[in-house]
């Protein structure tokens, strides 16, 4: 009786140095909590051109028809900036809309990219995000 006593408390006080040593080891590994932030970002600039693809907003913007893509991107969620650019298969331009209130990028920005075709021509819609630093503060 008295050496299983012995043995359960000499087992709890390694389980508790052992848990007390892994916290130590975890807390001093530096997790990088951005890597979830971007792939979030990336996520959603794919989402949006994969709609605007599918609900025909990039046919639109083709024949240069930008409002209704605008409001869409004016829509977006706050902390998100992006700047779509539609070129030909020739690299010239046809239009780009920029989200409102949102400043020029800054440290990082992300870039998806959606060919498509309109009238036997080939289209090039590249959207760059980013993060408005300032939503995401909290001070817009």
């Amino acid at each position: 009786m008295r050496q299983g006593f012995v043995f359960i408390t000499d087992a709890l006080i390694s389980l508790l140095f052992a848990s007390i040593f892994l916290s130590i080891i975890y807390s001093s590994i530096p997790i990088r909590e951005d890597v979830y932030k971007d792939s979030n970002i990336y996520d959603y600039s794919i989402d949006l051109l994969t709609m605007l693809d599918k609900g025909g907003y990039l046919y639109e913007l083709a024949d240069k028809k930008i409002e209704d893509t605008q409001q869409i991107i004016s829509q977006t969620q706050g902390q998100y900036c992006f700047y779509l650019r539609v070129t030909d298969s020739a690299g010239n331009k046809v239009v780009t809309i920029k989200k409102h209130r949102c400043k020029n990028m800054k440290d990082r920005d992300y870039y998806v990219r959606r060919l498509f075709f309109k009238d036997g021509r080939v289209y090039i819609a590249e959207l760059s995000a980013w993060y408005d630093v300032k939503q995401l503060k909290g001070e817009g």
